[in-house]
């Protein structure tokens, strides 16, 4: 049976908190974890990450994704490959993720890696380094938006318990961080209030109809995130409508959403 491996790191700085990036970390992939269902084969802890491999080519992209905005602003890289042989697609995928350009990469061993790693640096173009006020606009609109996924399992009361203790650790990361670096522009801005109880009433009615563009390729439009969205948004981080609008334009977030929908079409018809 095919398989499909993904291998993640952080890059811990020497002003990271060890065992804030533990609790950080360990509490992302669990939440991940049980969010991807029966996409996941198993996984186990790593030096500074986890390994992890899946059923279907698209499953450790759409993992990724989510976890670069769940640890935001801890960072951290990803290494892809395929294959039948567990064990030959973890050194692979190890081997993606020695490579010394950011983000993530495939290494199959295929000719469609090195197009597919171009998506890849792409969207690391277009992500840059958003602030924690932005970050949290892109992780509620994937939450109650999922890309291409069913993630059914967000509305369950333990997960928004668990999603809350999340973002608790993130919090205690980002003030930890913010106490230890020189004042710029990226800590300027407040961690935002969070109102799960909003958040739980909305994540059941979050799932838009939308229109097909060509052949039953599924597009976001910038001018409906900002007519739905930004509404939803504002109501669970107590920031006005306009900012959030600010926000997914800083984050180019339509273009990076069309880019992520690609990444995941072009898993499936060549992986």
């Amino acid at each position: 049976m095919k398989q499909y491996a993904l291998l993640v790191r952080t890059a811990e700085t020497e002003s990271d908190d060890a065992l804030l990036v533990k609790k950080l970390l360990i509490s992302s992939v669990d939440f991940l974890n049980r969010l991807s269902g029966k996409d996941l084969i198993g996984g186990r802890p790593d030096r500074n990450g986890f390994n992890l491999h899946f059923r279907k080519p698209s499953a450790p992209f759409l993992y990724y994704r989510l976890l670069e905005v769940l640890l935001y602003p801890l960072e951290v890289r990803g290494g892809m490959s395929s294959g039948n042989r567990l064990e030959e697609i973890l050194e692979k995928a190890a081997e993606a993720l020695d490579h010394p350009l950011a983000g993530l990469l495939m290494n199959s061993g295929g000719k469609t890696d090195q197009y597919l790693n171009q998506f890849f640096r792409l969207r690391n173009e277009i992500r840059d380094y958003p602030t924690i006020q932005a970050n949290l606009v892109q992780l509620f609109s994937e939450l109650l938006f999922p890309l291409l996924a069913d993630c059914r399992a967000l509305q369950n009361s333990d997960m928004i318990a668990r999603l809350s203790l999340i973002l608790k650790f993130k919090r205690e990361y980002f003030e930890h961080l913010k106490s230890n670096k020189p004042s710029n522009r990226f800590y300027s801005h407040l961690f935002p209030e969070i109102d799960y109880a909003k958040y739980g009433e909305l994540i059941g009615t979050s799932e838009p109809d939308q229109k097909e563009e060509g052949d039953g390729f599924p597009m976001i439009r910038e001018n409906y995130w900002k007519k739905g969205f930004s509404t939803k948004v504002s109501l669970i981080l107590g920031i006005t409508r306009q900012i959030i609008d600010r926000n997914y334009k800083y984050l180019n977030y339509a273009n990076l959403r069309n880019l992520d929908a690609t990444i995941v079409h072009y898993l499936l018809d060549n992986y």
